[in-house]
């Protein structure tokens, strides 16, 4: 018997939260120019981090973590690329659930 793993509600919003927070906290540190230095080290670590809570639900990165990190080298490295990142694939596999239930997959 094996019980499909989704992301719930609470989960989502979890993810959600960390995704704002370490956009702010870059953001701070970009506005402080120690974000130039340290900003890489967060991203990495968060996109670890990331990578295993979606991995345990049962959700593939593909390739936005390497876009991801391609943007925070980038000037592209102070927009909320995690929030982005990270409410694209909670809708990418909402979708998927749906689209699953209704053609019976």
């Amino acid at each position: 018997m094996s019980e499909e793993k989704t992301i719930g509600g609470g989960t989502a919003f979890m993810m959600l939260f960390v995704a704002i927070v370490v956009d702010g906290l870059q953001a701070l540190l970009t506005l402080l120019v120690v974000g130039i230095v340290v900003n890489p080290f967060i991203s990495v670590i968060t996109g670890i981090l990331f990578w295993i809570w979606f991995y345990h639900l049962g959700v593939k990165m593909g390739i936005g973590l390497a876009a991801t990190g391609v943007a925070e080298l980038t000037i592209l490295g102070s927009f909320p690329v995690w929030t982005g990142y990270v409410i694209s694939r909670i809708a990418l596999a909402k979708f998927k659930k749906v689209v699953g239930n209704v053609t019976g997959a």
